[in-house]
């Protein structure tokens, strides 16, 4: 039996040794260049496009992978997104629970210059994708049931990112520079949070041409409670906050937010290409609470001393509820020279949008509305001084009610009662 035993015991040393000298060559040749050139001709075969990486580290004894200088091309050599390096580090014992724990991700100087076409579509898909074939016979796709483990991310951080996008209009363009991205997160427990800071944001298109901005963003993630502390997009004398919360997010949504916007009428003639002499400060609160599909809002908008498409007032005032589809215009008054011209009255959304506003209405003409624009104005000459030399005074009132916006099926009675004096 003894002289049986040591033969295999023997056997079985071989055997081991000769495994741990086929991992340890296989580790080591899969760290070398001669491994990492093996690796991307692999992964360029199947894509239309190239990926070329300049250099990688692999540590198994502390799961991390370092890449460096990775760049991204498409099928006529041209370089579409890359970075300087990405480095992940994975707790190793996490596999044992079901789970894919990414203990630290680094994301340095991420860049992309994104462009859609009509004919061939996103350029960075078209490098990574080909084109799928034909649905025409296939079978279809059997129905996942979910990934079989939890991802999880303890720390994730980007820095120094630059991305472009071109779309198919050619006056269309984005550009974000110097983003910054901190986020952690748990995907069963749907919980993650996200801070975002970027500068230099340019946008324009045919008819907006903005100044660069600055945004900020920080959202929570907690099941189906979405939180929002803080969205602040600063661009030039215009800012936006918009902060709130969302509850049910992935049933009846309900939401509870408010945007305030602060601006100068003379910036945003610049950036929406207006026509006319404006100038003055603007202000406006818009608050939303209750089911996004039918919410109560209320939209206050003030504009300060100056001018509107040439014409010079002292205040203008807007103020308009929303609750249950119907729309209130409580105040919506332009004021000069002790002078006012007044808006007011209902509009009544229900039955044309009889399933909430997430659902397509039902019959545009079916919308009803009672509005009154009073007029009662001293002093002319302070209204009509920029067009035409002329004194005297005006009051009177302007009726409309009736249901319909579209000509075909408008149905409305107007009356108008006016009194001047020159």
């Amino acid at each position: 039996m003894k002289t049986i035993r040591k033969p295999m015991l023997l056997m079985a040393a071989a055997l081991v040794a000769v495994v741990v000298v086929v991992f340890c060559s296989a580790l080591v040749w899969i760290k070398s260049s001669q491994g990492l050139h093996w690796l991307q001709a692999r992964i360029n075969r199947s894509i239309p496009g190239k990926i070329t990486v300049e250099k990688h580290r692999l540590s198994l004894v502390r799961p991390r992978l370092d890449l460096y200088r990775v760049v991204v091309h498409d099928s006529a050599g041209v370089a579409l997104a890359g970075f300087d390096h990405l480095s992940m580090e994975l707790d190793g014992w996490s596999l044992w629970r079901r789970e894919i724990r990414l203990e630290h991700i680094l994301l340095q100087a991420p860049w992309a210059d994104l462009a859609v076409d009509e004919a061939a579509g996103a350029n960075l898909i078209a490098a990574l994708v080909a084109p799928a074939p034909s649905k025409e016979n296939q079978a279809p796709a059997p129905d996942s049931a979910g990934l079989p483990f939890n991802v999880i991310l303890e720390s994730t951080q980007l820095n120094d990112g630059r991305f472009t996008f071109r779309s198919s209009d050619p006056a269309m363009h984005l550009e974000v520079n110097r983003l910054t991205l901190g986020a952690d997160g748990n995907l069963m427990a749907r919980s993650g949070n996200l801070e975002l800071a970027a500068d230099r944001v340019r946008f324009s298109s045919a008819d907006i041409h903005p100044v660069p901005a600055r945004i900020v963003l920080k959202a929570h993630l907690n099941g189906d409670q979405l939180n929002l502390p803080a969205l602040d997009v600063t661009t030039g004398q215009t800012t936006l906050k918009l902060s709130g919360s969302v509850e049910s997010l992935y049933t009846a949504p309900r939401v509870d937010s408010i945007l305030r916007v602060e601006s100068q009428l003379v910036e945003l003639k610049t950036i929406f290409n207006l026509a006319g002499n404006h100038s003055g400060s603007v202000k406006s609160n818009l608050t939303l609470k209750g089911a996004v599909a039918d919410p109560d809002a209320r939209l206050v908008l003030s504009v300060g001393d100056g001018r509107i498409a040439g014409q010079p007032l002292e205040r203008g005032e807007l103020s308009i509820d929303l609750q249950n589809r119907q729309v209130t215009v409580a105040k919506a008054a332009l004021r000069l020279a002790e002078g006012a011209i007044n808006l007011n009255g209902k509009i009544d959304l229900r039955e044309a949008f009889p399933n909430g506003f997430l659902a397509p209405p039902s019959d545009t003409n079916a919308i009803a509305y009672v509005l009154t624009l009073d007029q009662n104005i001293p002093d002319l000459s302070p209204w009509l001084k920029p067009y035409i030399s002329i004194g005297g005074k005006m009051n009177g009132r302007v009726s409309v009610s009736g249901n319909g916006i579209r000509p075909s099926g408008i149905s409305a009675r107007v009356t108008i009662t006016e009194s001047g004096h020159g």
